[in-house]
């Protein structure tokens, strides 16, 4: 299991420790859910450098932001190659929850050896990792996102910045559902099959379908669209064209400035852009957890 050294923001004294904590040869120090008593209590943690386990646990909230159903039967535990996950593929490097997350996409991988992926860039330049550095990767293949503990075990720069990361034991797979939703606003455009046009605004979105707020009167009951809007996924813009059905219309008691609400069921999503949609939709309810831990 890789450990990282603990850092002051994964203390707050009164609440429970998240993490079982270690000396540096291992030893059990604090088991999780131990509560510090004072501020001279963590300076003692961190000038005695003790570490923690990288958190593998993906929490996702059900639908009231909540963790009181079981989630085990979604998870999978599987060897890396038993994955579909491609050269390409697009994937987050992130030391703690807190931690700012690094953009990266998989070369490939060397079974037992190492997994290559291209080196994380902020404002055109490479971000240099250091040799060791601890991190939690993520992934996302079909409808699984898989996560695996790792660390740099060499930073490339010819014949371009790329790094070779240690390869995992097994990794931890969750499966995306089609009826996971998130609310969210997003700004869209549409176009009817007839050639109109309009605009509205994507306050829910799951991979299955939208709701969307317009004053538009294109959008009538059992019409045909093409719904536009851009997601961000790991730092990287995608354009999103996805067809489907108006399939409910109502009025919007709570912001009828932005006009009645529509449903809308996709239809003959391509994989590629399900994949797409599957994985901005667990950023999106991985984003939320976060948030509401650290704001609890």
């Amino acid at each position: 299991m890789s450990r990282v050294p603990v850092k002051p923001q994964d203390f707050e004294i009164g609440q429970p420790l998240r993490w079982d904590i270690y000396d540096t040869n291992g030893q059990l120090i604090l088991a999780r859910g131990t509560v510090l008593a004072s501020e001279q209590d963590k300076e003692q943690i961190l000038k005695r450098r003790h570490v923690r386990e990288l958190d593998l646990r993906i929490e996702v909230p059900d639908g009231h932001g909540t963790q009181q159903r079981s989630e085990a039967r979604r998870e999978v535990r599987v060897l890396l190659d038993e994955t579909r996950i491609q050269p390409g593929d697009a994937m987050q490097l992130q030391g703690s929850v807190d931690a700012r997350r690094h953009a990266v996409r998989l070369i490939g991988y060397h079974r037992s050896k190492s997994i290559i992926v291209t080196n994380p860039v902020a404002d055109g330049s490479p971000i240099y990792l250091k040799e060791g550095q601890a991190f939690i990767a993520r992934i996302f293949s079909g409808k699984f996102v898989y996560a695996f503990p790792c660390t740099v075990l060499a930073s490339m720069a010819k014949p371009y910045p790329y790094l070779h990361l240690s390869y995992p034991a097994d990794v931890v797979g969750l499966n995306i559902r089609k009826g996971e939703r998130v609310r969210l606003r997003v700004i869209a455009a549409f176009d009817t099959d007839d050639g109109r046009r309009g605009a509205g605004v994507i306050v829910d979105l799951s991979s299955g379908g939208a709701f969307v707020l317009s004053k538009s009167s294109e959008l009538t009951m059992g019409c045909y669209v093409i719904l536009k809007f851009k997601v961000t996924i790991s730092g990287i813009e995608y354009v999103m064209e996805l067809p489907g059905y108006v399939r409910a219309v109502r009025d919007n008691d709570d912001e009828p400035t932005l006009g009645r609400g529509h449903g809308i069921e996709f239809v003959n999503v391509s994989p590629e852009d399900n994949l797409v949609l599957s994985s901005f939709i667990f950023q999106q309810i991985a984003d939320n957890r976060a948030s509401s831990s650290s704001s609890s």
